[in-house]
């Protein structure tokens, strides 16, 4: 078994199962195919100060409040984050579906991850409130790999999100049947011919949270957008620079780019002009509240979620 399969299987083995309402793969289908879906992207870079859940939770309900069509997330903060949604089935807006990341984001210097479809514990993620799963074609063993992961998956009812770094990567990707295509780069997926299987859903990556960078995703014809590594690899720090990006993907300005595309000026409020540190500033008050609180024999402040 591979590195990569051991160390998603030790992430998801002991947990607990977590219903979230709308974790189904039609679900997913319907999330994603809205037109300006945003698939936002979390990942925790190493060195970084792990994300409470607490953390988690406020950062799950700021990506539901601004908008987000689905959330991409490791295996290790899977379990928090659903139950999180699942807790807003009651609420507007209600939740949204849950990709578990294959493969983490931030791996080990020179660690060559391969993934082979009889070491993927898809039925735990499934049960742990995952609709589906991402990783870059690239990740499998081979482009026959892909396809027998992507079957799998089907076989669980869970959707397929497989990044594409050319065009003949995406081709094979909509052969096999994924449930999206995300584009990087040139890459591109050829008009449907009208005999084949329904095509899947396309997303241009934003890899880097530059407003030219959109205007690129945006001039080469994509109208849905996937964040990559949303946060910057801090989900603690960089929950504002998420919500800020999820606002900038969605906004119509930006399939023209301009300098105020995320509509940011002088007069703004400090959440606005620079949400990383106001993020930072944010959560030194909260541990300023609680230790005032503790010392004096009180209980903690009730806090909401959305920073107001």
């Amino acid at each position: 078994m591979r590195k990569a399969s051991l160390i998603l299987l030790a992430l998801v083995g002991s947990s607990t199962a977590v219903k979230v309402a709308g974790a189904s793969l039609q679900g997913l289908q319907r999330a994603l195919s809205a037109r300006r879906a945003v698939v936002v992207e979390l990942a925790q870079a190493p060195g970084t100060a792990p994300p409470t859940a607490f953390d988690l939770d406020e950062l799950s309900a700021k990506c539901r409040a601004a908008g987000a069509a689905a959330l991409v997330v490791p295996a290790s903060v899977l379990p928090v984050i659903a139950a999180e949604q699942a807790a807003a089935v009651r609420s507007y807006p209600g939740p949204v579906p849950l990709i578990c990341q294959l493969v983490p984001a931030y791996g080990e210097a020179g660690d060559e991850p391969v993934l082979e479809v009889s070491s993927l514990p898809l039925a735990e993620l499934r049960a742990q409130g995952a609709a589906g799963i991402m990783l870059r074609a690239s990740s499998a063993a081979s482009m026959d790999e892909l396809a027998a992961i992507i079957a799998a998956a089907s076989g669980e009812t869970l959707g397929t999100l497989i990044i594409a770094v050319d065009s003949v990567e995406a081709a094979v990707v909509a052969a096999a049947g994924a449930t999206a295509v995300i584009c990087e780069g040139a890459a591109r997926l050829a008009a449907e011919d009208g005999g084949g299987a329904p095509a899947p859903i396309c997303f241009g990556l934003w890899w880097d949270g530059s407003a030219g960078s959109l205007a690129g995703v945006r001039s080469a014809g994509f109208e849905r957008v996937y964040i990559e590594d949303a946060c910057a690899g801090d989900m603690v720090l960089g929950a504002g620079r998420c919500t800020a990006l999820l606002s900038a993907a969605q906004s119509k300005k930006s399939s023209q780019w301009s300098g105020s595309m995320f509509g940011v000026s002088d007069n703004d409020p400090p959440e606005r002009r620079n949400p990383l540190a106001w993020a930072q500033s944010k959560r030194q008050a909260r541990e300023i509240m609680h230790e005032s609180a503790k010392s004096r024999g009180l209980p903690p402040p009730q806090l909401r979620h959305g920073g107001k």
